[in-house]
Formats: C-alpha cells, structure tokens, sequence
C-alpha cells in the first residue's frame, strides 16, 4: 500500500517572527540604556560640580614649594576666584590663608578680617604723626568695605556698612576718641616696651578691635556671601542680583550687581572667573549622544568648552578619573538593565524563554 506523505513549511513565518524578535530586542535594549544612562549621567554632572566647586582648593594655583606656608587650604578655588571678582578682595593674600600665629589680621592692604568667637583684631601701622582718629576711621572704612571670615567654620559675610560700629584700641574700653584712649594710643607710639608686628621703621602698630556685640550684630544682618556665591555658581544670576539689590540701602554694593550683570551676559570676565563659567558650563551641557547604525547603537558621552577653560587644569585631571570611575561603577547597573529588556522583549516573543 502506497502512502503519500505531504510536510509543508512555513519558514517565511519563522522568519518574520524571528526578525519582528531583533527588531524587538533591538528597540527595548536601546530604550533601557537610553534610561539607565539618563539616570546615572545626573550622578556624574553633580559629581563633577561637587569637584570644581568645592574640592579643588585655593592651593591648586600654588607651587607645590610655597603650599607648606600657607595657614588655611581649606577654601574652595571657585569661592576665592568669585569673592575677588565681585567684592575685590583677594582671600589668597588675607592673614586667613597665609601663616600667621594668631587669628589676627596683620596685612594693612588686605580687607578679608578673620573672627574668632565674635573677636575681630587688625593691626595699624603707625609712626610719631599718626593720630587716633585717623586709626579708628581708617579700621571703620577698611571694615565697610571688607569682608569677614569666621575662622572655625571658613564662612563669610559681607557686612552693612550702617552696622560697622564699637570700633576701639585693644585693652580700652572706650570707642572713639577720648581721654583714655588717647592715653593708650600715646603708649602705642611712645613707649620701648610696646613693639609690635608692624610696617614702620620702628616696628610700631596700633591694634584695633571691635566690640564682640558689635562683631556679632554685623554678622548677623549682613550678607552671606557662601550663599551668594553658590547662587552664583548655580548660573541663577537674578537670584544674585536680587540678595545683593536688598542689601544696596546706599549703592553701597553696586560693583558687586554690575560683576553680576557681567557674569549673566558673559562680558568683562577675569580669565580666572571666565574659566569657572565655562567649566561649569561644561558640565551643565555634558550629555550622551546616541549613534544607531544597522549593525550596532554607540554611545558618546560628551560636552563643549571654550579654550580658557583649560586654565582649570586640575579639574580636567579629576574630570578623566571621575568620568573612569563612573563608567566602572555603572557599568553593572547598565548590563542589568540590558539584561531585563531582553527578558521583557523574549517573553513577548515566546512566554515559555529563559535567559
């Protein structure tokens, strides 16, 4: 007995299934490592604003031979460089950053005055035609127009011009000119058994302090300059300029809002402060371009900068080490989001798939 066995096949079928499984796998391993990198990237940006903001120290523009002089390294680069910027005053040559013995403010050209426990002390340089009002008044202005550091915490504040007041001689409890400060100031330019660290040929200076519930007040109504700065960093300039308008009662602080106003539009920028915008740009811009070829997706994690960015070498330096150690972190969080779309895309497929 004959027997006519017929076998049909529907390859065709089998082909379309298994290209409608690539194009599948394809699409849920792109969409999964579009969000996982989306995700992780966010970690990367404020790793590195962490970096340039507040790790790498004023010491980074130091000769490695002169860092041991130096008193305090614990300020932020990026704060000193805005500091200067808006406020004019250097915080690399103040007493707080060079090596002195005391928490005392010794330099006579530098207004950046170093407080410990509310104490505030400046030395003045005088010689046998200097006068007591002309020491008060010059420690008032230099007080008005500087800033002030607390020496435990490295916070500043740029104080009210109207709130600098209870300015006196050390050991007089008199302010202002009277018969007993008078008396003490003679003492500073008369007697031999009164030298101190001064820029006279005599070696002669009048130390001048301020009440500490003087010192106190100016502190707690004037203006935070960490907070400024910050905002500053942030790229919010309204908000800058808006601290810095409630506190300008006298157009006391109007360089400070015009430095601003240059920041925000990018003109008559230091080369110091011109780098750090354009490194925090940098930044702020990084993201990862996706290039899909019929073979493979690449990814490109990369951002722009303008060439006075490379002033921050040391940011570029820690920028290629972050960038490694991100990767390496990631990396298993990356194939394991690869790994559940394609667990998604095969049950869609075929339920019955293990991996």
């Amino acid at each position: 007995m004959a027997y006519d066995i017929k076998i049909t096949t529907n390859f065709e079928q089998a082909i379309a299934d298994f290209n409608r499984l690539r194009k599948t796998l394809k699409l849920a391993i792109g969409n999964a490592v579009d969000k996982a990198l989306a995700e992780t990237i966010s970690s990367l940006k404020t790793e590195l604003k962490t970096i340039v903001n507040e790790t790498i120290k004023v010491t980074a523009d130091v000769p490695e031979p002169e860092r041991q002089d130096l008193r305090n390294t614990n300020v932020a680069k990026s704060k000193a460089d805005i500091v200067k910027y808006l406020f004019g005053q250097d915080i690399m040559k103040s007493d707080y950053i060079q090596k002195t013995a005391k928490s005392n403010t010794y330099n006579p050209h530098n207004n950046i005055f170093t407080v410990n426990n509310s104490r505030l002390k400046l030395y003045k340089p005088i010689g046998d035609s200097s006068s007591l009002q002309e020491v008060l008044d010059e420690a008032r202005n230099r007080i008005k127009d500087g800033i002030l550091i607390d020496e435990r915490s490295g916070k500043m504040y740029k104080p009210n011009p109207a709130d600098v007041k209870g300015i006196k001689l050390e050991c007089s409890s008199d302010t202002g000119v009277t018969l007993n400060s008078e008396h003490k100031f003679e003492a500073y330019k008369n007697s031999d058994r009164i030298t101190r660290r001064g820029l006279t040929p005599d070696q002669r200076a009048a130390i001048v302090t301020v009440k500490q519930e003087d010192v106190r007040h100016m502190i707690n109504n004037s203006l935070n300059i960490d907070l400024l700065v910050d905002t500053v960093l942030n790229g919010d300039y309204d908000t800058a300029i808006s601290i810095l308008s409630r506190f300008n009662k006298n157009g006391d602080l109007a360089q400070p809002i015009k430095q601003v106003t240059n920041l925000k539009q990018n003109t008559n920028l230091t080369p110091n402060v011109q780098a750090l915008k354009n490194v925090n740009e940098l930044i702020k811009n990084l993201k990862i371009q996706k290039i899909v070829t019929p073979d493979e997706i690449r990814y490109v994690l990369f951002s722009t900068y303008k060439e006075e960015t490379e002033q921050y070498t040391e940011f570029f330096e820690q920028l290629r080490t972050n960038i490694y150690l991100w990767i390496v972190t990631n990396e298993n969080y990356w194939f394991d989001a690869i790994y559940k779309a394609v667990v998604q895309a095969l049950s869609t497929y075929d339920p019955t798939a293990k991996m």
